[in-house]
């Protein structure tokens, strides 16, 4: 029995691989169809194509940005930020402040005049 359902499997594999094939052969000679079936990977193409992306060699400038330009918008950046939080980092730690007496501002302290040393 199941070398009878391998047989049909395949046969009905067959027909449909070759079904794909003629589909394929009609379709119009600039189109690349690339079907995956299973495990199967069938691709055809009238005209073999170099597959995979590849960037567009133009010649205009519309993106003039140096190696320069960028190291130095990211250095005024980076500082900015670092400036603006030890600007804040020092506003939140004077409001925060204990504004209590200091005992050594206001201690009674009383000099010694008599002029002895000891």
């Amino acid at each position: 029995i199941s070398t009878r359902k391998k047989s049909t499997k395949f046969a009905s594999a067959i027909v449909l691989d070759s079904a794909i094939k003629s589909l394929i052969e009609s379709l119009p000679s600039t189109t690349s169809v690339q079907i995956v079936m299973g495990n199967r990977l069938t691709s055809t193409s009238k005209q073999q194509k170099p597959h995979g992306r590849r960037l567009q060699t133009t010649n205009s400038t519309t993106n003039s940005t140096s190696l320069d330009d960028i190291k130095q918008f990211q250095l005024n950046l980076w500082t900015g930020i670092f400036l603006v939080l030890m600007v804040l980092m020092s506003i939140f730690g004077i409001v925060n402040m204990d504004i209590g007496r200091d005992s050594l501002l206001y201690a009674k302290f009383q000099a010694d005049t008599s002029g002895k040393n000891d």
